[in-house]
């Protein structure tokens, strides 16, 4: 399978020196065939999880020889504030990957914590540059939702055939490390379809269903609308079949403050309520025509559970960080040091426990103080990008769409990953979370400028 994998990253690097912005969608078909493959070579060997970042960064070659990246100040939001703090924050991730490097005599760590912590930065340059037009946009969510659509669907077939079929199964099966859920008085495992773990499907499935409720507002009759919602809710049940629930509760987060900036922009109430009907429309046919079965029951029984367990979540948060400030020795033990295999180079049990929060993760590497800056930086940034909704309205009301969905979508990551750190440790997941950012700098910056 390396010979393929060598192949094909050759047609894409032939494909993206020729326009770099074709590659950044290739991009997305090699966050899927990563895993594929990972599942198809003997030892499951995890160098091919960095496959998509190894041809993102080409990407990011290609683009700057082409010249086509914006300036780094497109960062800055057109705020002084806000450059003074990301500089202060990458000078702190600087100096914290100088920490690691020292204390733990391995740059591998600091590598692994810069590419945490500057990588999204990089694909929200890279994302701004794709962007020359509103289209741009529309033309990655389509992409992402062909993609990644029928690779989520998998995971319907993950219970009835990953003892004949090997690529539906958990990676951690091939490695003994399988992931089994002790929940509602029996043993479930998290089903991932084709992709690498159940967690990993869910988060997909979660992002489809945020792409969607994009691209619903601008289908053009209630027939598509309502194979849009059906599929919204498909995936609702892909998320249910991972066992991985905070997902749901990041829909929740998501629907949440998309509907209420939509409706306090006055954006067309009637399109929002032929989305809704369109949504329940599906959900009662999907009610209707689906008998679960004893096994699937188990799952929907913890997915129920969700909101009750959110209290005893934010509780155990709180309590890991407590528990980072205290292991990081208030000064932060540098970028990486956190990151998965960190055990392995004398980080304390104590402080990599702490990290499994994404909030302990960040005071565990970069202190108490790195983390308050990352918090009033980012305060500050959001400001500047509510702010400018108004003239984003009147520049262009589908934008407006695109950037109030991007804002709830980036908003619900971060309440997931403020409880949970590990699937943000993915490098490819912060690639797409970096590209949405990005979409909306590029956005904020255009309506200022008008």
């Amino acid at each position: 399978m390396t010979i393929w994998a060598i192949v094909i990253t050759g047609l894409v690097a032939i494909f993206t020196s020729i326009n770099w912005r074709r590659g950044l969608l290739a991009v997305l078909l090699i966050g899927v065939l990563q895993d594929v493959f990972r599942k198809l070579t003997y030892g499951a060997p995890s160098y091919y999880v960095l496959w998509s970042t190894v041809v993102f960064g080409f990407m990011v070659l290609a683009a700057f020889a082409q010249r086509s990246l914006p300036p780094v100040s497109i960062l800055f939001l057109r705020d002084p504030k806000v450059k003074l703090m990301l500089l202060a924050f990458l000078g702190l991730v600087i100096l914290q990957s100088v920490n690691s490097t020292l204390r733990f005599s391995n740059p591998a760590l600091a590598v692994l914590g810069g590419l945490f912590y500057v990588g999204p930065l990089v694909a929200m340059l890279v994302a701004a540059g794709f962007v020359d037009s509103r289209q741009r946009i529309r033309q990655f969510l389509t992409v992402y939702l062909w993609i990644f659509i029928p690779t989520c669907l998998t995971v319907f077939l993950s219970p009835s055939y990953a003892d004949v079929a090997p690529i539906f199964r958990d990676v951690g099966t091939f490695i003994g490390q399988e992931l089994f859920i002790y929940d509602v008085g029996t043993k479930l495992s998290s089903h991932p379809g084709i992709l690498r773990v159940g967690e990993l499907a869910a988060w997909h499935a979660a992002t489809c269903i945020f792409f969607l409720s994009v691209l619903i507002f601008r289908s053009p009759n209630i027939s598509t609308r309502v194979w849009m919602a059906l599929l919204m809710v498909l995936m609702i049940g892909v998320i249910i079949l991972t066992g991985r629930r905070k997902m749901l509760a990041a829909i929740t987060i998501f629907f949440a403050i998309q509907w209420a900036l939509l409706i306090w922009y006055r954006f067309g109430i009637r399109k929002m309520g032929v989305m809704l009907l369109a949504l329940l429309v599906a959900l009662a046919g999907v009610f209707l025509l689906y008998e679960p079965s004893e096994q699937s029951s188990y799952y929907l029984q913890r997915s129920q559970t969700v909101y009750e367990s959110v209290g005893d979540r934010l509780e155990l948060t709180w309590n890991l960080v407590d528990a980072a400030i205290q292991g990081s020795e208030f000064v932060g033990l540098g970028a990486g040091a956190a990151s998965q295999g960190a055990r392995f180079f004398g980080v304390s049990p104590k402080a990599l426990g702490a990290a499994e929060s994404g909030l302990g993760k960040i005071v565990v590497e970069l202190s108490l103080f790195g983390f308050l800056l990352i918090v009033v930086l980012a305060s500050r940034a959001a400001l500047c990008v509510i702010r400018s909704l108004e003239k984003v309205r009147k520049l262009d009301s589908r934008l407006l769409v695109y950037q109030i969905s991007f804002i709830a979508f980036l908003a619900s990551n971060l309440a997931a990953f403020a409880i949970a750190s590990q699937l943000f440790s993915d490098l490819f997941v912060l690639i797409i979370l970096g590209t949405v950012a990005g979409f909306v700098v590029r956005t904020h910056n255009m309506a200022v400028d008008k």
